[in-house]
């Protein structure tokens, strides 16, 4: 009758050093999902989403190679381990997995033109049921601000990762998004925005 609601409880922990023309940073992350149950059309009962429930444990590593003050070219790895709530015979199959995504890039600052991060890579989700096939491909997190005019912002991003699929009996699936976005200024406290 209603979306689905869940609670979304995040924690992260990160730290980063610079030397010379290096930046190293990592981050340390936990992510909860908590999926409430659903109503069926009709008063046909319930729909249980307690199968949705799982902790995802996240690990960054980065390092950054300064190649000019605003240029920098950087390699990541991303590594995951989600684990759920509910285990057989509560549910068919296991979906807890783990999985990594490595990358490199660049993070630039063209002054007043233009800002952003571009990184391209490979991820992985490897699924603790042999039943579940596991899921590789290519990857993509990006993101880049364009400025026309002193008061107008133009924003593009892009991703490709794995995320976990919403029914009971599936793994997970490439989730693929990009996206456009225009604000513009028209006084210091009104912003005009279209994404």
């Amino acid at each position: 009758l209603e979306p689905i609601a869940y609670g979304n409880t995040r924690a992260n922990v990160s730290g980063r050093n610079a030397f010379g023309r290096f930046l190293l940073q990592g981050e340390l992350g936990l992510r909860k999902l908590d999926y409430e149950d659903g109503l069926l059309f009709g008063g046909a009962g319930v729909a249980d989403q307690d199968f949705r429930d799982y902790i995802r444990y996240e690990t960054m590593g980065r390092a950054d190679y300064a190649i000019s003050p605003d240029t920098a070219v950087f390699a990541r790895l991303r590594l995951n381990e989600r684990t759920y709530d509910q285990r057989p015979p509560e549910v068919a199959v296991l979906r807890d997995s783990s999985g990594y995504t490595v990358d490199v890039g660049a993070d630039f600052d063209i002054s007043g033109i233009a800002r952003g991060q571009v990184g391209l890579g490979y991820t992985s989700q490897a699924y603790d049921d042999p039943s579940l096939p596991d899921i590789s491909g290519a990857s993509i997190d990006g993101q880049l601000e364009w400025f026309p005019t002193q008061l107008t912002t133009i924003t593009f991003q892009a991703s490709r990762d794995v995320d976990e699929a919403p029914l009971a009996g599936s793994g997970g699936f490439f989730r693929t998004s990009a996206g456009a976005r225009i604000d513009h200024e028209l006084r210091r406290n009104i912003i005009l925005s279209s994404g």
